[in-house]
């Protein structure tokens, strides 16, 4: 079987960190277990964070560095 294609506008999003992660979603209980990426899995690292919400709604988050 071969193997599964993303699309070309799909990406995976790896955290820079546990920190940031709290920042972003300060309601999220226990984030530290649901978040543990090892730095041998990081390709690219990025200032900020673009999602476009179901209704169209553009919405940008600035990491901190």
């Amino acid at each position: 079987m071969p193997e599964r294609q993303l699309g070309r506008h799909c990406n995976v999003v790896n955290w820079t960190t546990n920190d940031e992660m709290r920042r972003l979603c300060p309601d999220v209980p226990d984030m530290d277990d649901l978040f543990q990426t090892p730095e041998h899995a990081i390709s690219r690292t990025c200032d900020t964070m673009n999602i476009i919400t179901p209704s169209g709604k553009s919405l940008s988050y600035n990491f901190e560095v």
